[in-house]
């Protein structure tokens, strides 16, 4: 197995293009509206950079979604163009996903809870005790006072601490429960997804590139993608 995994999440403001592999991290912050040209051009100069060339990448990974409509789209086609014309393994967790991997540490569970505008909070649930958080909640999009009410009934279902993360915060403070554990955390990191993209590469959760789609959760502006109530 190639080790270097080249992962992107364009799915918050500040995206992240990340080249892990042999122990070594080489990352950089882009635009979420990025062209997908402009981001083939950066992960050139990141392989340049970790002195390698594209023939020792091993898998793609892209956060496939929720968060920024346009970010997502990017990179979900920058990734799935790189992942067809290399014949490369492509991986696609859940920006949540990315974001609850990056919480490890103080916490058995994290609810992630990204602000959806409009309202609304984009928010998944995560156990943290296996490689690949384990998904308690799928991301759903929903107004904040909902999903509260659902960190609250699993607070006395789950063992342990279970922390709260994310841009919807800060962004509906009134709505969330007194007394939890909140983790300083608005968006994902290189580390966090360079890991959780190469855990899932190594399970064999690789997507088929043709049919992988943006999880927008509701409809975008512009544009298509799956969708999910």
């Amino acid at each position: 197995m190639t080790d270097w995994v080249l992962s992107l999440d364009l799915s918050s403001p500040q995206g992240i293009l990340a080249l892990e592999g042999h122990g070594k991290l080489f990352h950089r912050e882009v635009a979420a509206g990025s062209r997908v040209s402009q981001l083939f051009v950066e992960a050139d100069e990141l392989l340049s950079l970790a002195g390698i060339d594209f023939k020792d990448i091993g898998a793609i990974g892209v956060a496939k979604g929720p968060g920024s409509f346009t970010g997502i789209r990017v990179a979900v086609m920058a990734a799935k163009t790189l992942a067809m014309v290399a014949h490369l393994p492509l991986v696609a967790p859940a920006s949540l996903e990315v974001i609850a991997e990056g919480c490890r540490g103080p916490v058995e569970a994290v609810m992630v809870a990204l602000d959806a505008r409009r309202g609304e909070v984009y928010y998944g649930l995560y156990r943290l005790d296996s490689p690949i958080p384990a998904t308690l909640e799928k991301p759903h999009v929903a107004r904040p006072d909902l999903a509260a009410a659902s960190l609250i009934q699993w607070q006395d279902r789950l063992p342990g601490t279970i922390g709260l993360t994310g841009s919807g915060l800060k962004a509906y403070e009134d709505a969330w429960p007194a007394g939890m554990l909140i983790i300083e955390k608005a968006g994902p990191d290189a580390q966090g997804l360079s890991r959780l993209c190469r855990n899932y590469y190594r399970s064999g959760r690789v997507e088929e590139a043709l049919q992988l789609m943006p999880l927008y959760l509701r409809r975008p502006d512009l544009g298509g993608g799956a969708t999910c109530a």
